[in-house]
């Protein structure tokens, strides 16, 4: 039996099936369960609705509904209920302000809480951190979980509204399981799609937007995988190549994700267990058929609070991305690549102004439509939009234009390209303005712009 609490307060007992918690490592709480529209169940299947807080007797855990999918049994209607930990309200919490410069965890912590009716308890000490962009503008489980959590670098646990902050939750050496004897089977899942092995960044930035220092680094298992690029980054932080270089290795994951799961093999050992108290985040070892042990932490835990006779399910391994986190990624990859295109706008349109200086008045000759797609290096990129009038140096595949003396003006849908005339009316100096231009430089630049935008889009 479960407990509904609606947001009028109304309260009734749920009959229902197959119950299951499920903990997971800095992460909210899951609860899963069926029910069937029997006549004891009347009540609460009206409850069934937003907003609704759900109570497990047995662990006094608080939940909400996440999802309510429904099928006929029978005579008889049957929800299949997921519900996240009451914890998850963080997220009809928006900020709208910012911090900004260094912060104490306490501080950001109070400043995205403010309002919400969570507390948090520190269990150890944490020094200041100086954010390289302004911390806020986002919702208090995503700057809790995907940001603060990663910038301090700590673990926590919610508890109902509570909020228990370590530097590493778990404890070390707590197991060691037996695949045969002390547990019924290892079942392994391996990820390989988040390997990386090479990355590049760059640190502060003067006041011309030119770093004040860069780095690279490729991971030893680069001779394993090959060269797989990770993010660029640009941090404001480092103004000095080594502390930057080594931030750029912490931020490479040179190796597979792969998650044990295993089953207690009686109900002795499933007793044991119990009286042990495993906790998310607890390390021990595994220990294969083949007598090889492997170091683990527990990273989830699965109970059957209403079904004692079924034992605990333990997951170990690398912790997978919850959705709030690849959101709050992807917002942070767009957020990077707008900001690295802002600052290619002001490098082309600093070289577009040299170049529209060495060639006015200078270039004349036969025009040569082309449609767009056509145009190769340095602007081939489908998303580029000329004003008419706008002249621009290109290198293209129409017929009779050679080099990059030439200019295109637009007249929809199709770019006419001017080159320069058989006399050669281009001067000297004006040649040599144009041959200090570094055209790959670009071409590569906007490349890079197109693959980064081309990933965001996945």
């Amino acid at each position: 039996m479960l407990v509904f609490e609606d947001i009028l307060g109304t309260v009734a007992p749920a009959y229902v099936e197959n119950v299951e918690e499920v903990e997971t490592l800095n992460e909210f709480g899951q609860l899963n369960f069926t029910m069937l529209d029997r006549k004891e169940n009347k009540l609460a299947y009206q409850l069934l609705v937003p907003g609704t807080k759900i109570t497990v007797p047995e662990s006094n855990n608080h939940y909400k509904i996440s999802t309510n999918n429904g099928a006929s049994i029978g005579k008889y209607k049957q929800r299949t209920i997921t519900a996240l930990s009451i914890d998850r309200d963080l997220h009809a919490h928006y900020i709208d302000q910012v911090l900004k410069g260094s912060q104490s965890l306490e501080s950001c912590l109070n400043f995205i809480l403010k309002g919400t009716g969570f507390t948090y308890t520190l269990y150890d000490s944490y020094t200041h951190y100086a954010f390289s962009e302004d911390f806020g503008n986002g919702y208090a489980d995503e700057l809790l979980m995907s940001q603060l959590a990663k910038d301090s670098n700590f673990d926590f646990r919610f508890i109902n509204n509570h909020i228990n902050i370590y530097k590493t939750i778990g404890r070390k050496n707590r197991f060691l399981f037996i695949d045969g004897a002390t547990i019924a089977k290892i079942s392994e899942s391996t990820d390989y799609t988040t390997i990386t092995t090479h990355i590049k960044g760059s640190g502060k930035q003067d006041d011309k937007g030119k770093p004040l220092v860069s780095a690279e680094y490729t991971s030893p298992q680069a001779k394993d995988f090959g060269i797989i690029d990770a993010q660029f980054i640009q941090d404001d932080r480092f103004t000095d190549q080594k502390s930057l270089l080594n931030y750029l290795k912490s931020q490479i994951q040179d190796y597979p994700k792969v998650q044990y799961t295993v089953e207690s093999s009686t109900f002795d050992q499933a007793n044991a267990w119990q009286t042990k108290k495993y906790q998310v985040g607890d390390y021990g070892f595994l220990r294969d058929r083949h007598d090889v042990d492997m170091e683990v932490q527990i990273i989830g835990i699965t109970s059957y609070p209403q079904q004692p006779q079924q034992g605990k399910k333990l997951t170990f391994g690398n912790k997978q991305l919850s959705l709030a986190q690849i959101t709050t990624q992807l917002q942070k990859a767009k957020d990077s690549t707008k900001k690295y295109l802002n600052q290619m706008d002001a490098e082309l349109d600093s070289t577009k102004k040299d170049i529209q200086k060495a060639a006015k008045g200078n270039v004349t000759g036969e025009v040569v439509k082309e449609k767009l797609i056509q145009l190769t290096a340095p602007i081939d990129v489908p998303s580029l939009s000329l004003q008419t009038g706008d002249p621009y140096w290109v290198i293209t595949t129409a017929e009779g234009v050679k080099g990059p003396e030439k200019t295109i003006t637009k007249i929809a849908p199709t770019y006419d390209v001017a080159t320069e005339d058989k006399e050669g009316l281009l001067s000297k100096e004006d040649k040599a303005k144009l041959d200090k231009l570094d055209l790959d430089d670009i071409k590569n630049r906007l490349e890079k712009i197109e693959n980064q935008l081309k990933e965001e889009e996945k």
